[in-house]
């Protein structure tokens, strides 16, 4: 999921045995069910998602190889993804955390693999993830969440063991760096 001020957007998601390609949308201010938005480039799932004020992005996923797509769409228009750039490898289960500039992928698994990488993007400008730095502990799974100046990757499930992880990292969104 991401949104705006005005609009919150789903998309992908497993609808085991196949993938799904579907962007909704609601209006945050109001109740009722969600509409259709678009669809995304591919159907994907274990796909993470970031957000400026006008700007939602999905990256990674699972399509059944893992996925280094990256493509966005306009909040506030209605209409299908476009590609946006890549990330530097396939990746699904990782997360996501942005500032209003830049948002940070981090973790994630290219089966049976879990990494420490993080990589991130300009919001604004379309292209190619690069280098941010590492988590402390590689992983999949995890979850992210962000303010305008730091971004937080929590739990997962860890490299070593299939088991959930209680490690929390942070980052400060607005520089590189482990």
């Amino acid at each position: 999921a991401c949104s705006s001020a005005i609009r919150g957007l789903f998309g992908g998601g497993n609808h085991s045995p196949t993938k799904d390609d579907e962007i909704d949308y609601v209006t945050l201010a109001s109740s009722g069910n969600a509409a259709d938005f678009g669809n995304l480039a591919t159907a994907t799932a274990e796909i993470s998602s970031l957000s400026s004020s006008t700007r939602g992005i999905w990256a990674g996923g699972q399509d059944p190889a893992q996925s280094n797509v990256i493509e966005y769409v306009e909040i506030s228009t209605i209409g299908n993804a476009v590609d946006f750039g890549d990330l530097m490898a396939g990746l699904h289960g990782n997360s996501a955390c942005a500032s209003p500039t830049r948002g940070v992928f981090g973790g994630g698994s290219p089966s049976p693999l879990k990494l420490t990488n993080c990589e991130y993007i300009t919001i604004a400008a379309k292209g190619n993830a690069v280098k941010f730095g590492d988590l402390t502990v590689g992983r999949n799974n995890l979850s992210g969440a962000s303010n305008s100046v730091r971004g937080v990757f929590a739990g997962g499930a860890l490299a070593v063991h299939p088991s959930d992880s209680k490690i929390i990292d942070y980052i400060t969104l607005a520089s590189t760096g482990n």
